[in-house]
């Protein structure tokens, strides 16, 4: 299935804004290829996807365009989102497009002078944001959307089981699943040994 057809199976199924999906907010037309809109309007390349849909919105996008750096970040993080489901060779082939993507005559360097935002200053009334305050519909969208997410958290880094090519979000996770411990998953991952007879390591 393309892209297009995906997005127009939704539409002639449910339609393009029913409010009972309204999960995730999502431009038919990426940005990035000269699409507009905002979210929260019922704009014509507005769509409003559960999250498993965006993600597999985002994944079509991705692969019909394979030069497209936008993109293939955006599967890359749409494929971390706490309530996807994502087999274990999407997630590897999503990481390895967007390795390929910032790698090599893609990289730019981004430090100092380079960086978009170098000697930029939004303090106080220079930020957009100054004295703008949330309406109670945003404050209550937001929530929403929030709802069932994780909190981002640095310290968490992704688990593989070499063994069974599965995915888990940190020691913790894994270790639960083989009903051990974070402290021997750790240890193991470190000295590339066994734990409760599999082979582990960080991705």
């Amino acid at each position: 299935m393309t892209y297009n057809e995906f997005i127009q199976n939704i539409i002639d199924t449910r339609g393009q804004w029913n409010d009972q999906f309204n999960e995730e907010g999502h431009h038919i037309v990426p940005v990035c290829l000269g699409g507009d809109g905002e979210y929260g309007t019922k704009h014509d390349n507005i769509i409003y996807l559960t999250l498993q849909e965006h993600y597999e919105a985002h994944k079509l996008l991705a692969q019909e365009n394979p030069d497209n750096t936008s993109l293939q970040i955006a599967w890359f993080m749409m494929s971390h989102k706490n309530g996807v489901f994502v087999s274990a060779e999407e997630y590897a082939l999503s990481r390895l497009n967007f390795i390929a993507s910032i790698s090599g005559k893609n990289h730019y360097n981004c430090s100092g002078s380079n960086n978009p935002m170098y000697n930029v200053h939004r303090y106080g009334s220079e930020n957009p944001n100054y004295n703008k305050k949330w309406t109670e519909e945003q404050k209550l969208n937001q929530s929403k959307r929030l709802q069932g997410t994780h909190i981002n958290d640095k310290r968490l880094r992704y688990v593989l089981c070499i063994d069974t090519s599965e995915v888990f979000l940190g020691l913790k996770e894994a270790a639960n699943y083989v009903k051990g411990c974070k402290g021997g998953l750790c240890k193991a991952i470190k000295n590339n040994t066994r734990y409760k007879n599999y082979f582990w390591k960080y991705i």
